[in-house]
Parts: structure tokens; sequence; C-alpha cells
């Protein structure tokens, strides 16, 4: 029987990767991918293409595009989503994208006797802003009291909707089978937003970047590479033990808890970069973005501005935060397979290009 695969946001940052380590450790149990985007596909990494592919130019927004895109898929591997976390952020289009997207594709599934579904969510969806230390998947968060307001909200309902259809019956006689999986902060090749921002931001300052926060106040990240590992792992795993469904995983790896500016200086010195000598207090920059955002949300009916940063930023590189993997460890067979040391001489390559 033959066995295909559909990835949204395949053309994105995650969904790169999610296909290549398919193309390379499913060949054998994958026969066909169906690769879904707003924009074609274009292989940005190197990697021997094992498994046939077909690529939609569409919106999973569109239930004609996700009808289409589905009917053939065994799988969706479902990583397409907006993320904003602005001054003013947009929300509008987040809910449109990241809730309704998801659950047209959910209906589109069900009505095509789809049975496999994995969906990426985010470690926001469990973020407050109390100090979290190791925390695991029983971990909750209200959707009022999260650190990264409508973006974790909409992604959050997303993972609630995706739960809430495991074991729903689907013309065939089989049963939807669903899973959400939860990556850290996500670095790595192709990376546009996280550590790529931070070194234009810094070669815009003459080469230092200006810093804040406690040095106790740690993150958690994971390289790309093992983050897309986690859903060929929750796909290999679906496919064969029955039992699994309507759980949530948190996907890391061995990359060091530092601190957010400790760890992005690891890559702007590839640009001659460093650390302002004195941290910025804390309690100064909130205070002052604080304001800044009360005088622009005043003005907004004039027009919108965003700020360089955002008080939710400003608190996060503040506070402690990691989470368990035990979980995808020990129910999907998950294990990172880039280490810390390879992990960061495969970024360091791309980081350096960064202009």
């Amino acid at each position: 029987m033959t066995f295909s695969v559909l990835v949204t946001g395949a053309n994105g940052f995650l969904g790169q990767h999610v296909v290549k380590h398919l193309q390379e450790r499913a060949k054998g149990h994958v026969d066909s991918l169906i690769l879904l985007d707003k924009e074609p596909f274009v292989q940005k990494l190197d990697y021997t293409a094992n498994i046939p592919t077909e690529t939609i130019v569409g919106s999973i927004t569109d239930p004609e595009t996700a009808r289409t895109a589905v009917q053939r898929a065994h799988c969706v591997i479902h990583l397409a989503a907006v993320i904003s976390v602005t001054t003013f952020p947009k929300v509008k289009v987040m809910r449109e994208v990241n809730v309704k997207g998801t659950s047209i594709l959910l209906d589109a599934c069900v009505t095509s006797d789809v049975g496999l579904f994995i969906a990426c969510s985010t470690q926001d969806s469990a973020v407050d802003w109390s100090d979290q230390c190791d925390v695991d998947e029983t971990h909750t968060v209200e959707p009022r009291d999260l650190a990264f307001g409508d973006y974790a909200k909409t992604k959050l309902e997303a993972e609630q909707m995706v739960l809430a259809r495991n074991g729903t019956k689907l013309d065939n006689g089989k049963r939807l089978r669903t899973v959400v999986l939860r990556p850290g902060v996500i670095y790595g090749e192709l990376d546009n937003i996280f550590v790529t921002s931070v070194i234009r931001n810094t070669l815009s300052h003459g080469g230092v970047l200006y810093h804040f926060g406690s040095p106790r106040a740690v993150s958690q990240y994971v390289y790309v590479g093992n983050a897309a590992l986690g859903f060929v792992c929750a796909l290999n795993k679906l496919r064969h033990d029955t039992s699994l469904g309507g759980e949530v995983f948190f996907i890391g790896d061995e990359t060091p808890l530092l601190q957010l500016f400790r760890f992005s200086e690891l890559f702007i010195k590839l640009h001659g970069g460093r650390l302002s000598k004195r941290p910025i207090p804390y309690s100064l920059i909130l205070v002052v973005v604080l304001v800044l955002e009360w005088i622009l949300w005043f003005l907004s009916p004039l027009k919108e501005i965003n700020l360089p940063v955002t008080s939710s930023s400003v608190r996060y590189a503040n506070k402690r935060w990691s989470f368990s993997y035990k979980k995808a460890v020990s129910r999907l067979d998950y294990s990172p397979l880039y280490s810390w040391e390879e992990s960061y001489k495969r970024s360091c390559e791309y980081y350096k290009t960064v202009t």
C-alpha cells in the first residue's frame, strides 16, 4: 500500500528541514510528498530528493485548496502558521491562518479519510510570566496569562482543536489520530527571524548589541534539524502505534540553557559583534517600552508604529524558562540527531552569511 505525506508550510524555515528529513529518512516508508505553501516549493538545503514530490501553491485558509491537498494524503504534517509578536500584532491574520486554517485542514482530513495529523505548535502555548523550570506537558496556562499574547492564544486554540479531533470517526470506519509538537525557540540554517534579526540589529549599531535582563534568566532553544526530526519520529510512531493520539510533546535537544543575549553573543561574534560593556537596567527599559507602547496605542488610530522591541520580549528576557522533552523520547522514540557541537557548527556556517 502506498503512503503519502502532506506538509503544509513546506517552504518555510522549519518546513524545509522537515522535508529534508523526510527525504533522507522516510524512503521505503513514504512513497510521495505533497508540499503545500503560498509560494512554489524551492529546495534550499543540500540533500538528495529520494521521494517523488508534488507542489501545491495556495493557502490553508481556502477550503478547496485544503481538500485538493489532502485528498491523496495519508498523513498531514501541519507547519503553516503566522507569527506576529510586534507592538501591533496581526491578530486577524493569525486567527485566520493559525485557527481557522487548522480547522479547515482538519475538516478536509475527516472528509477525505486522512488518518494521521501532526501539528506544529510552540513552547509559547505554555509560557506565562512566572519562572518555569523543567516543566512537562502536564503544565497548563490560562489564555489570559500567556506571555506572547494573541500569537500564543491562537496557537493554543489550534492545539486544543487538534487534540479534540483525535478519535473522530472517518467514513472508511477508521479514526483520526492527532498529536501536537511544541519545539523550543528554533535556530539554525534558513532562520530569518530570530538570530538573523539580532545579527542585523547589532551590525546596524556599530557591532554592539545592547542587552538587558538578569543573567539567571535562561531560555530553551532547539536546533532546527532536531526540531524537524521530531516530526519524522512522530510520523513513524503514529503509523505503528495505534494507541498513540490526542497528546502534546515538547521537542528539545542538548543546546545549553542560556540567557537570550548570551545565546545571541555566540553568533554576533561571527561578525565581530559584542555585547555592550554594561547591561541596561531591566526596570528602566521595561518602563520606557511600556510608556512608548502606551503612547503608540494612543496614536494608533492615526498610524500604527511597531517598536523594535516589545514589553513582552523585554519581560521574557528576564525570566527563567525550560521544559522537559522526556515524553517525546519515551513515547515518540525521539532522540536528538545533532549534538550541541554539531548544531552550533552548522548554524555558524549559515549565520556567517547574514548581511
